[in-house]
């Protein structure tokens, strides 16, 4: 890409071969620009800001450009950053004198050398939507020496890739115009000088100029390694410096020591293993794998899916490595249980209203994690109930039910169920009918059979008692309430 006076040219590539795609000259500037004073480019080409640092009597401004296909399009207005401070006639900001864009060309830098009579200053924009945006105040590091008429901070500029790190180069920084560079980090949407300025060791000043460290900036895509020219080194001999950032290990915290999921049952997401510091972005890893059907998202660590086999309580670590290949290690427990089982332990039940049932457990659980649950379903008739903590039924109904097929439940602490079924029938409650009233036998004369009560309703079958004893030699069929028999004592009337 090429700059001139009032624009700028866009070229492209193919195989060795450059081709002039476009001349591009924003809109909206006021008087002579010098659009073109600055260029940078997105990863990817397809977004472009330029600098124009003469723009409306050399405040200074930027305009962004982006293509698609083969066309080139102003992105929003201007930018020109705000806050800047103008001495009046005779000094400037001349923002746009350097321009930074960051890998995806959503973060845009723009240094103005002359703000605050050469002081100096960048702005940091951002881009949501098509629009831009400042973001923050402007930016000036601390530390700098003016004593020579500078120290013209944001000379130069440079962006990580991701746009969270910024190196601005003050090229007439310290009373011999040594220059210096201050670095940059952004935290959310906040950013704050990382450190003092930086001056490369080993310059010789003996140009009458100065050496002019910070006249050119460039970052590495991480962050982690950047470069600074100084032309007149030497006696204008020139030299550049390079800085490397410490290398800092990333940290891996233990979030969960343990985790027990359920065989079948989705696991509901969660990082055992944290990671922080380092030279972002950080990754993860897990080692040995994830019992089948589960894994861990290599971006974040989080472990989702379905388990599929069981798998007894196991030590896996997790690795966190950050964009440099620095490494943290953390460990956990994973146990995988096998899943819920509900066996049927009885078939059918048949109660009496009214009467209290003996207690029973119609469907018993297995497997799973942690304590089991039961529920049944439909609602169970009046008068019983299902013991959540053991299936077992209990009560005494009072309403009647024919044979239905109620359903059970069982839960266990990951929310995995396994059901089955039992039939259950309310028959009416047992009836006693007087069937005779009073009856006279005559000692030692055998009785002709007679059923004084005869039974109805109830769960079948029904049996017959008397009390008290009838008189010696007669007696009362259990099955169906007959007396019969010799009496062989006279008693008088009795109930």
């Amino acid at each position: 890409m090429g700059a001139g006076f009032h624009t700028a040219w866009v070229f492209t590539r193919t195989g060795s071969t450059w081709t002039e795609q476009k001349k591009l000259v924003g809109s909206g500037a006021s008087g002579n620009a010098n659009q073109g004073t600055s260029v940078a480019l997105s990863a990817d080409g397809n977004t472009l800001i330029e600098g124009g640092d003469t723009d409306d009597s050399v405040i200074g401004a930027a305009w962004v450009f982006t293509r698609s296909g083969t066309t080139w399009t102003q992105q929003g207005n201007k930018l020109v950053g705000s806050g800047y401070t103008y001495n009046g006639p005779g000094t400037s900001v001349s923002q746009g004198v350097s321009v930074a864009l960051s890998g995806d060309g959503n973060t845009a830098m723009v240094g103005g050398f002359n703000d605050n009579s050469g002081i100096g200053a960048t702005w940091v924009f951002t881009q949501s939507s098509g629009t831009w945006s400042q973001q923050g105040d402007k930016l000036i590091g601390t530390g700098y020496d003016s004593s020579g008429g500078g120290p013209s901070e944001g000379s130069s500029v440079s962006l990580s890739s991701n746009g969270n790190i910024a190196i601005v180069g003050g090229n007439y920084d310290g009373s011999t115009n040594l220059g210096a560079m201050w670095v940059f980090t952004r935290s959310g949407t906040t950013w704050n000088q990382q450190g003092t300025k930086l001056v490369g060791s080993g310059s010789v000043n003996n140009s009458g100029f100065g050496v002019l460290q910070g006249s050119s900036v460039a970052l590495s895509s991480a962050g982690t390694t950047f470069i600074e020219g100084g032309p007149y080194d030497n006696n204008s001999d020139g030299a550049v410096w390079v800085f490397t950032e410490p290398s800092q290990s990333p940290t891996a915290t233990q979030a969960i020591a343990s985790e027990t999921l359920t065989q079948n049952q989705p696991a509901t997401s969660f990082t055992p293993v944290t990671g922080s510091g380092g030279t972002a972005p950080l990754s993860y890893s897990v080692s040995p794998s994830l019992p089948t059907g589960l894994s861990m998202a290599s971006g974040t660590g989080t472990i989702t899916g379905t388990p599929t086999v069981t798998s007894a309580a196991t030590s896996y670590t997790v690795t966190v490595t950050d964009a440099s290949s620095n490494t943290a290690t953390a460990s956990f427990s994973l146990t995988v249980n096998s899943a819920v089982t509900a066996t049927q332990a009885i078939a059918s039940k048949a109660l009496t209203q009214n009467h209290a049932a003996t207690s029973f457990t119609p469907v018993t659980g297995g497997g799973g994690t942690g304590t089991l649950s039961y529920s049944v379903s439909p609602g169970l008739p009046s008068g019983l109930s299902m013991a959540s903590g053991t299936g077992a039924i209990t009560g005494t109904p009072t309403v009647t039910s024919s044979a239905t097929t109620y359903t059970v439940t069982v839960t266990d602490a990951n929310s995995a169920t396994a059901s089955n079924t039992f039939s259950l029938t309310v028959n009416s409650a047992v009836t006693a009918t007087q069937a005779i009233a009073s009856k006279a036998l005559t000692q030692n004369h055998a009785a002709t059979s007679f059923t004084p009560v005869t039974g109805g309703g109830g769960t079948p079958s029904l049996s017959y008692s008397v009390s008290p004893a009838l008189p010696s030699g007669l007696s009362m069929a259990s099955g169906t309430g007959a007396i019969t028999g010799t009496p062989t004592v006279t008693s008088s009337a009795t109930t």
